[in-house]
């Protein structure tokens, strides 16, 4: 994967539920960002997993795919 833009934590929601592909109810934190590119996006964090290092991973990899899609291009003609 491409090396990211930045990014910069815009906002944080907590006491958020997210359900699992397996039924399973998650408490936790949506973390919003904007990349340096201008693109936006966020993570769901479970609080078990709330912590500086965990959310950083998080945000750098998912900054790091929306910034390379962002790039994506094709010419039709």
């Amino acid at each position: 994967m491409a090396r990211g833009s930045g990014w910069t934590v815009t906002s944080q929601l907590t006491d958020q539920y997210e359900n699992t592909q397996s039924g399973q109810t998650l408490l936790g934190v949506r973390v919003y960002f904007v990349t340096g590119d201008g693109n936006e996006g966020s993570v769901f964090v479970p609080n078990n997993l709330y912590t500086t290092k965990n959310v950083t991973e998080r945000i750098r990899a998912q900054a790091a795919a929306i910034d390379e899609v962002g790039k994506l291009t094709e010419n039709m003609g």
